[in-house]
């Protein structure tokens, strides 16, 4: 089979599905649920971990950009040195910074130019991982604190190492039926939201994703592996797995910053998704309620 670019108007079209998710954000308010005390931290983990990874980007790009016109001021700040009585020493030190700065400057206005395939690149694979841990942990938290789960029949036929059932310690012997359960289910060999619903639905806690939430977010499953063991050179794999991508095997894989905020998107959708459906499933009791209206601190 040939993996040719896919005929139509190829990137014109995926930008316009990634621009029409980051569309939906305004969207999710209405999926927001008061949700029992164990619950919240986990998505406030995740919320912080989202808006700490994005603001780390926009000050790597904002800090790249702004070595471009380090030669100039270099050059600028000399002249005035010159004026005064420059010395040799400073002469060779001078014409080793610039030479320096010249060098960065090249480096990061051909990266301005290609929209930070790397740094984008890179940031799908932590974007993919903190979604991971989020539903990890998500199930881990279930695991320990709603008992019902425990006369669970996908449960029943799991086993444990005697050193976590007798361990004593509730995080350590959820987090291997977690790990069991992932075995069960093949999860490590899906890909996208799949890996997750498949779990999820084990323990009643699945729902519906929109079909353009799934595609946006099996494109970003599948990029990590390209970026980490494909040195980002795009293979049959990844073309048999997103056909739409518009690429040839061989090519860099490019993630553009309209990618990277369509994947974005769709990781707070879905998200906001598990918000609602956690939120149903474990409303707060009395307690939860209580702190809920104790002012915060600061």
């Amino acid at each position: 089979m040939g993996h040719e670019r896919v005929a139509g108007n190829g990137e014109a079209d995926e930008r316009q599905r990634a621009m029409a998710l980051v569309g939906q954000l305004g969207s999710y308010a209405g999926l927001k649920r008061p949700m029992a005390g164990w619950v919240s931290p986990v998505f406030k983990t995740w919320i912080g971990r989202a808006r700490a990874g994005h603001d780390l980007v926009e000050v790597a790009k904002s800090g790249m950009t702004g070595l471009i016109g380090r030669p100039a001021l270099i050059e600028a700040l000399h002249d005035l040195d010159a004026k005064l009585g420059a010395d040799e020493e400073g002469s060779e030190h001078f014409a080793l910074e610039l030479e320096r700065a010249k060098a960065q400057a090249a480096l990061v206005a051909k990266e301005v130019e290609r929209d930070f395939p790397l740094l984008h690149g890179l940031t799908c694979v932590w974007l993919w991982s903190a979604l991971e841990t989020l539903v990890e942990d998500l199930l881990v938290a279930a695991l320990q604190n709603d008992d019902r789960l425990a006369a669970s029949e996908e449960l029943r036929d799991i086993r444990v190492p005697i050193a976590a059932a007798a361990s004593g310690d509730r995080e350590v012997l959820a987090r291997t039926v977690y790990r069991e359960l992932e075995v069960k289910k093949g999860a490590g060999f899906r890909a996208g939201v799949s890996r997750f619903e498949g779990l999820l639905n084990l323990l009643d806690l699945g729902g519906s994703v929109p079909e353009d939430h799934r595609r946006a977010l099996y494109e970003l499953s599948s990029v990590p592996n390209v970026i980490l063991h494909r040195g980002s050179a795009i293979d049959v794999a990844f073309l048999d797995a997103c056909p739409w991508f518009g690429a040839k095997v061989g090519e860099e894989l490019r993630v553009q910053s309209w990618r990277l905020e369509g994947y974005s998107a769709a990781c707070i959708g879905y998200v906001a998704m598990l918000m609602a459906r956690f939120g149903d499933r474990y409303p707060p009791n009395a307690a939860d309620l209580e702190r809920a209206k104790e002012p915060t601190a600061g």
